[in-house]
Parts: structure tokens; C-alpha cells; sequence
């Protein structure tokens, strides 16, 4: 299973996933995710399409309860998860971070149980995004197929046997024992899980990969090639001819690399970040003031700004995925 394709809208450009999501536009999102799913599934690997729903802003974003219309949520927000399902045949979603209605969307009755597999007739796995799981009885319930990344980020962080600590581990099964479920929503998430394997592991019609290969290198290159944007090269800055001239480079990516991986650590730095980077810096005084002028700006609004509002945080609300600050 690949993690992908992300179908999110862009609703601002501080969302930290919008490299990998297909736009603002709900109809060519629509149109561009059915045959990446076609594809990648015609090879024998699962496609997990993500983040189901709502999941377009950072801040806040494992506590924020969005409140929306059902038309902006029905012509905005999910056509692309939509037409992956019901034309492209989607084997897996990934659930997200974020409340809808108060509840979490890795278990929500509303977008998972009844959209989801009810009105579209989605008939794959549902995983939870690392750490996306707070609650037993929702999880068992709500729509959670597979569970993932609860008490731990993936790598260093959480218990040793934190597979055990899963909602959908031992404290589901003791709850089964103890007659408070039956095994009817146990035997729905086994089914689904067992039709992921026969579709990919277990199909010995399933074509055979490889890494590394002369057609893999020349796809990435073309693949590069086309998407490069050409600039309009006015007073032929370009290119840029160092000898002589000096380069202002300005931000926090100009002191250390920030992103590494092009997954879940992506975020777009804050003008205040930018000031703060600038700082100690031998840059001339007019763009420091400027700088430091925003930073003001942005921490007063920031100072200004009411503490959010609803219910305390979830248990493992903070809980991060595949590694430190990051989820998937």
C-alpha cells in the first residue's frame, strides 16, 4: 500500500501538505485522481487515498472541529475523495487528523460510516492517520478499519509493545470478553482487511516490481522535465552571474535545511520565523526593521487570538506519526 494520492482542496497556502495534493479545484482533483488509482492499483499496489476529510489547515488541525455546509462540503471537499472511491475503485483511505461534527474523522460515524461506505459503497480498508485514533468505542464503531501510530510517532517514540496499547488491541479485545461488543464489528474489519490481502499480497496474478531500474530514472526525468515552470527572464537576470554582485538570501531555510523528507514534516514557516532568522544577521537595516516590523504585527495578532474552544484534548490528541513533528 502506498500512502497516497492526497486529494485535500488548497484552502491556504499554510497548509503544510499542499505539495502533494492536486489543487484547488474539485473538479480536476476529481479528474486527476482516478487514473493515479487505476494505475497504481493495475500493479498490484493499494492506493490510501488521504486525508478523508476536512484536513486543510495546521493549526490546531488534531483538535479543530470544522463546521461546514453540506453543499461546500459536497462540491468542495469531496469530489476527489469521491471519484477515487467510485470510479477509480480506491482499496484504501486514510482517515484525518481533524473533528467533523465532534468527532474524529479517523472514526466518524458521519463521513466514514455513512458517506463513505454507505452512499459510495467503498468496500476497502479505512487506516487511521498516526495517532489519529482517541476513543475505543468510536473506533470499533465508527468505521476504523486498521489502526496506526497510537502512543508513539512511529520511531523512537511510545511504548515497546505499543501494539498492544492500540484502541483496537487489548483494550478492545477485554472489551469483547467482557460482553461489551459482539464480534459483529470485529468480523467487518477483518473482511476488509482480508480483501486488502487478496487484492495485493495473496493475488498471484499480481505483477512483479523492481527498484532502481534505467526505466525508472528516465521516467523521473521526464516527469521533471515537464512540470518545470519557465520564468519570464526580464533584463536577463538569468542566469544569475555571482561575480561581483551580492545574493540576499532571507528565512529560515537560509540558516538550516528544514524540510528533509517531502511528507508529513512539511510547514510553511511563519513571518515571524523569517524575523527571528534574520536577526544577528549582517542584513541591511531597512529589511531587518521590515522584518521585524511583521513579527510585531504577527505576534500581537497571534497574542490577540481566543484559545480554542470545545472539549479538552482527546487522549494522544499531541500524538504525532512516522517520526518526530510528522504523520503521514
Amino acid at each position: 500500500m502506498i500512502l497516497g494520492p492526497g486529494v485535500n482542496i488548497y484552502r491556504t497556502p499554510l497548509g503544510g501538505r499542499n505539495f502533494e495534493y492536486m489543487g484547488e479545484d474539485p473538479y480536476l482533483t476529481s479528474r486527476m485522481v482516478v487514473p493515479y488509482v487505476q494505475g497504481l492499483q493495475s500493479c498490484g499496489v493499494a492506493s490510501c487515498v488521504k486525508h478523508y476529510c476536512l484536513n486543510n489547515d495546521e493549526e490546531y488541525r488534531h483538535q479543530v472541529n470544522v463546521i461546514i455546509s453540506d453543499r461546500a462540503l459536497h462540491e468542495i471537499y469531496l469530489p476527489g475523495f469521491e471519484a477515487a472511491v467510485k470510479e477509480g475503485k480506491a482499496w484504501g483511505v486514510m482517515g484525518a487528523y481533524n473533528l467533523y461534527k465532534d468527532e474524529h474523522n479517523c472514526h466518524n460515524q458521519y463521513t466514514l460510516n455513512k458517506i463513505l461506505k454507505h452512499d459510495w459503497g467503498f468496500d476497502g480498508v479505512l487506516v487511521s492517520d498516526w495517532g489519529g485514533a482517541h476513543d475505543l468505542d468510536q473506533a470499533v464503531k465508527n468505521g476504523l478499519d486498521m489502526e496506526f501510530g497510537t502512543w508513539t510517532d512511529g520511531l523512537t517514540m511510545g511504548a515497546t509493545n505499543a501494539y498492544d496499547n492500540y484502541y483496537l488491541s487489548k483494550g478492545y479485545q477485554k472489551a469483547i470478553v467482557e460482553g461489551r461488543y459482539t464480534t459483529k464489528e470485529l468480523d467487518e474489519k477483518v473482511r476488509r482487511v482480508l480483501r486488502l490481502f487478496f487484492r495485493t499480497t495473496m493475488n498471484k496474478q499480481r505483477p512483479y516490481g523492481f527498484l532502481c531500474s534505467d526505466e525508472h530514472y528516465a521516467t523521473a526525468r521526464l516527469v521533471a522535465s515537464e512540470g518545470i515552470v519557465l520564468l519570464q527572464n526580464d533584463r536577463n537576470v538569468l542566469p544569475i552571474q555571482p561575480q561581483g554582485k551580492k545574493i540576499l538570501v532571507v528565512g529560515e531555510n537560509a540558516i538550516k535545511m528544514m524540510l528533509k523528507f517531502a511528507e508529513g514534516t512539511a510547514r510553511n514557516q511563519s513571518l515571524a520565523r523569517s524575523a527571528r532568522a534574520a536577526e544577528g544577521h549582517r542584513l541591511p537595516d531597512r529589511i531587518r526593521s521590515r522584518l521585524r516590523g511583521r513579527r510585531q504585527r504577527q505576534l500581537q495578532w497571534r497574542d490577540d487570538r481566543p484559545e480554542p474552544q470545545g472539549r479538552p484534548l482527546a487522549r494522544g490528541a499531541y500524538q504525532r506519526g512516522c517520526g518526530e513533528g510528522q504523520d503521514c
